[in-house]
């Protein structure tokens, strides 16, 4: 972590995630050898119909813009993408009010640029989105080389519709490059300087940071809402 919110964020998401490690909230209970991925049902279903093209979820012309960048390592980024992201995906990007752009960033370690690149060639099939949530769900500890072709490509194979070969093949490829430069380009661009942090303002229009203080979605809904010129909807009650 790179900055005081992110350390404050990390002592949370290790608790956050050491209540998930066991079995999925949303999905189905993992056995010892983990036949089955934590998250995968619920991912699915999350995404399931929502506009996507590379690093961009949602319609095209949403009038709010939501950047997150993130390192796929970080276990707050873990945290916020378990717990917050979907609440903010079901309510705003679902109803196409909020379009949900991701960067990628590797201040980690190799774990983090390995995670990246894939993260990056799914994209390239539109499945960035499905790769970066069951990656979260499954997380190991930083830089203990959990990252390996086989555990990515059981990642990649859990998701409907994605050439896993392919993608494989792709984390090598000059498009992959160029989105992984484009987001260091982003965080250097807005002083992005720990993970996880969010841009939002309206689309065409400078975003402004958005500090979160917990993985509680009320922060991002309250300024979302205000960007929309709606009253906000009060406490988020999702579950």
């Amino acid at each position: 972590m790179r900055s005081a919110l992110s350390r404050v964020l990390l002592l949370f998401a290790l608790l956050a995630l050491a209540a998930c490690a066991k079995s999925d909230k949303n999905g189905a209970a993992t056995d010892e050898e983990g036949t089955e991925l934590r998250g995968e049902r619920s991912v699915i279903s999350l995404l399931d119909g929502i506009p996507q093209e590379g690093n961009s979820l949602g319609e095209p012309d949403a009038p709010v813009v939501l950047t997150e960048f993130l390192d796929l390592q970080c276990p707050a980024c873990a945290a916020v993408g378990i717990i917050t992201i979907p609440r903010i995906v079901e309510r705003y990007v679902r109803t196409g009010k909020v379009r949900l752009v991701l960067q990628t960033l590797a201040f980690l370690g190799p774990d983090s640029v390995e995670a990246a690149q894939m993260a990056a060639a799914a994209g390239e099939q539109n499945k960035m989105f499905q790769f970066v949530e069951l990656f979260l769900h499954n997380q190991g500890k930083p830089n203990s080389d959990y990252v390996t072709d086989d555990s990515l490509r059981r990642l990649a194979a859990s998701i409907p519709d994605l050439d896993v070969e392919k993608a494989l093949r792709d984390r090598s490829s000059e498009a992959v490059e160029e989105h992984l430069a484009a987001a260091r380009k982003a965080a250097d661009t807005h002083g992005i300087e720990g993970t996880p942090t969010f841009l939002l303002g309206r689309a065409g229009e400078e975003p402004k940071q958005v500090q979160l203080e917990s993985f509680d979605s009320a922060i991002l809904v309250a300024e979302i809402e205000s960007l929309l010129g709606a009253p906000d909807a009060g406490p988020d009650t999702a579950d």
